[in-house]
């Protein structure tokens, strides 16, 4: 019989190869979020920070209170683009999450099908093997007796030229 080869082996490959890229731009993503998390919580820090410095030092005139009013209009906006950024950003992590899924299950259903032609071949090969091993003991059991009845022939026709020579 012949090897067991997967006639969509090369479907799955490639179904394995688009898994493994939509994993990795899932994990790019995934990290460009804790980026962007990161870079939120620096900007809350600073406003954080800010604010502490002048509660603890005060302002001493217009000056400094309108650079600090400025420098958290500053954070404040780029904290809502941040947030903004973060939203688009889950969104986008959601819809890869369901291709990864996606894709997971295909290579799955690929697998499962070569499961599956791997155990009908499997017992096709143990019925052949069983066929042949049926044949070979008939043949064994064939080849037993031909050879008592040719050791039978043989002995009856040393009998026979035994018989003669007296």
């Amino acid at each position: 019989m012949k090897t067991f080869s997967f006639r969509l082996e090369k479907v799955l490959e490639w179904r394995q190869t688009r898994f493994e890229q939509e994993r990795t731009t899932l994990l790019r993503l995934i990290a460009e979020s804790a980026d962007l998390n990161r870079q939120l919580q620096e900007l809350r820090q600073s406003r954080y920070v800010a604010q502490q410095r002048t509660s603890t030092f005060g302002a001493t005139n217009g000056a400094e209170l309108a650079v600090l009013s400025t420098f958290l209009g500053v954070i404040d906006k780029r904290q809502k683009k941040l947030i903004q950024l973060k939203n688009e950003q889950r969104l986008r992590v959601a819809a890869q999450q369901r291709r990864v899924i996606e894709e997971r299950r295909r290579v799955e259903l690929l697998e499962k099908l070569k499961q599956r032609c791997l155990k009908l071949w499997v017992a096709e090969l143990n019925h052949e093997l069983e066929s042949f091993a049926a044949e070979m003991k008939l043949l064994r059991s064939l080849w037993q007796k031909t050879i008592q009845e040719v050791n039978a022939a043989s002995t009856s026709i040393q009998n026979t030229v035994l018989e003669r020579r007296r």
